[in-house]
């Protein structure tokens, strides 16, 4: 059968007492509540429907242009197997794309053709799908005032101020701008 090992294992549980996702501890809830009476500790506040619905297009329009560009990568992928060298970016390989499927005389066989079109059109309604999400999300920030505010700062537009809006809500929370970069996870670089 099995016999005992010489070596002895560390164990798996990080520094912090339980690993991630794990079940709570006895005290975390003491933590917590210690937390909580402490004057400086802020607490998050529970988000709108319209915050909400906000990362919830942000979320679903990020992964569909992952899956847009993981698409065009395997159709280039496919097309340089052929021989056919494509640049890079969605535009270049709509414009190409068709242009190398509805030349007769090159090499593609029957099989090569009827899958790279079928990916083509798989292709067109991602990109389609993520220009309807983010009609949604710009009719969502034209009646936000805090979107519209925060799109008159140069460099603001409509995307960033969407994301803005999911994820501090309300700025005027926020004491000063040091405070809502500390929020966000952004920190000053160190030059020491």
């Amino acid at each position: 059968m099995f016999e005992p090992c010489a070596q002895k294992c560390a164990s798996t549980v990080p520094r912090g007492g339980r690993a991630r996702n794990g079940p709570p501890l006895p005290g975390d809830a003491e933590a917590i509540g210690e937390a909580s009476l402490r004057p400086k500790t802020t607490s998050v506040p529970v988000k709108t429907p319209e915050q909400q619905d906000l990362s919830m297009l942000i979320s679903a329009r990020r992964g569909m242009i992952k899956e847009r560009t993981a698409l065009a990568a395997r159709i280039r992928a496919f097309l340089l197997e052929r021989g056919f060298a494509l640049p890079q970016g969605i535009s270049h390989l709509g414009e190409r794309l068709s242009t190398i499927l509805d030349e007769g005389t090159n090499t593609l066989t029957i099989v090569t053709r009827t899958l790279i079109r079928t990916l083509q059109s798989e292709l067109s309604r991602l990109s389609e799908t993520i220009g309807e999400i983010e009609t949604m999300m710009n009719a969502l920030v034209k009646t936000d005032e805090t979107s519209q505010r925060l799109q008159t700062i140069p460099g603001i537009g409509p995307m960033v101020a969407a994301s803005l809006v999911a994820v501090i809500g309300n700025p005027t929370r926020f004491r000063n701008g040091r405070d809502m970069a500390a929020f966000l996870g952004l920190v000053p670089s160190q030059h020491t």
